[in-house]
């Protein structure tokens, strides 16, 4: 297993663990701030779920025609949508945030365990990604710990506070991706994108 393997193991896991605030935290947000009720909570979860299947299916295309500024542009979506949710205090709202939010994760996650299947060795395809879903896995288990940590340790008490230091962690994760798609790109990409499809050139 490469070395460039861990550390994407390592960027999926923080990014995991980011994600996944919003589950330990949004139903409680919700019931303490008397945003709706039990049954809207669940609602709002399926609204996630639903955009994130509908988007999720045009990874493909996208990833052809956008290429590694799509990692980027998903990033900032899902940055964004935790910056909404900060400031969101009804269901429209809420419900507009975890759209985008689900959309956004449902392009960045088979974004990086499609560059996981580049990073691994030959022959160390699958024991790369196992890898990678391990860790990923664990971002799931210690997520509620870490970022109730870090609210502890910088002394806020606000439930809504978890999603400022998310949206800071994936801007962040936004602006290096933006870098590696920026120096992956070559003019030459662009030209044949725009040259029409069935043309001999002559």
């Amino acid at each position: 297993m490469s070395w460039k393997v861990i550390g994407l193991a390592v960027i999926m896991f923080v990014y995991n663990t980011t994600y996944l605030t919003t589950y330990s935290n949004l139903a409680l947000i919700m019931k303490y701030e008397q945003i709706g009720s039990e049954v809207m909570v669940g609602y709002a979860m399926a609204f996630m779920t639903a955009s994130g299947m509908c988007v999720g299916m045009f990874f493909g295309k996208l990833y052809q025609r956008y290429g590694r500024f799509l990692g980027a542009v998903s990033a900032a979506a899902v940055g964004m949508a935790f910056l909404f949710l900060v400031h969101a205090d009804n269901m429209f709202f809420i419900a507009v945030s975890l759209i985008l939010m689900g959309a956004g994760n449902s392009l960045l996650m088979p974004f990086g365990y499609y560059y996981v299947s580049k990073a691994a060795p030959d022959g160390a395809s699958a024991f790369s990604i196992s890898v990678v879903s391990a860790a990923v896995s664990a971002g799931s288990f210690c997520s509620p710990y870490i970022f109730g940590g870090i609210v502890r340790l910088l002394g806020q008490h606000s439930g809504r506070f978890t999603f400022v230091v998310a949206a800071c962690v994936l801007a962040a994760g936004a602006a290096g991706l933006l870098i590696f798609a920026v120096r992956g790109w070559r003019p030459k990409d662009a030209a044949i994108k725009s040259r029409p499809v069935g043309r001999s050139g002559k």
